[in-house]
């Protein structure tokens, strides 16, 4: 969905799961957000309940596998080239971690076995994603993750939803008013008169 307008300074608000609100300022305007239940990045193969991985590690020799959350491959030419064409390297997103694991290891492909029937000890939590696009061009601006589930809110002028912006003398040269507590003044104001 798109919010603000073209000159804005779209502020968002967001917060995962029971943790704090933070806070993103985009430079651009109109913005498209997306919150979704999934984590980021990941490979499209990601599972909060995991699955086994099994490969022929080319760098020590022998079979590994463990439970994960996700992996990915790369080609490395050096690998290629002391390991043969099949030789690529593997990362792990590994059960228990809310992200990819730091280092990669080599692994044979023609190897590679995937058993969905083995699971992570405990289930990974699920986690939600909001990511921020540039509505114009649609290019991601920004992204985040956190445990689900994921609320936002937009700011796109000096003053947040359900307050007028009034120009003032001093820094910074505006003030928020409360919509609510002014229209009831204004009210109350009505019935005195009357």
């Amino acid at each position: 969905m798109s919010y603000c307008l073209e000159g804005d300074k779209p502020i968002v608000k967001y917060k995962f799961g029971t943790g704090e609100y933070r806070k993103f300022k985009a430079e651009t305007s109109p913005i498209t957000i997306i919150s979704k239940t999934e984590a980021i990045p990941n490979t499209g193969a990601y599972s909060n309940l995991g699955y086994q991985v099994l490969y022929y590690s080319v760098n020590n020799l022998r079979t590994e596998g463990e439970a994960v959350l996700d992996y990915r491959l790369r080609s490395d030419p050096l690998l290629i080239q002391i390991y043969g064409s099949n030789a690529r390297e593997i990362n792990l997103w590994r059960c228990g971690e809310t992200d990819w694991d730091t280092g990669w290891s080599g692994c044979d492909i023609t190897t590679l076995v995937i058993d969905p029937n083995i699971k992570c000890p405990i289930a990974g939590k699920q986690r939600c994603a909001i990511q921020i696009f540039n509505a114009e061009n649609n290019n991601l601006i920004f992204q985040d993750q956190g445990d689900c589930p994921c609320v936002f809110e937009v700011q796109c002028g000096n003053c947040p939803d359900e307050h007028i912006e009034c120009k003032v003398s001093h820094y910074p040269g505006y003030c928020c008013v409360p919509c609510a507590s002014t229209s009831n003044s204004i009210h109350n104001l009505a019935n005195r008169i009357k």
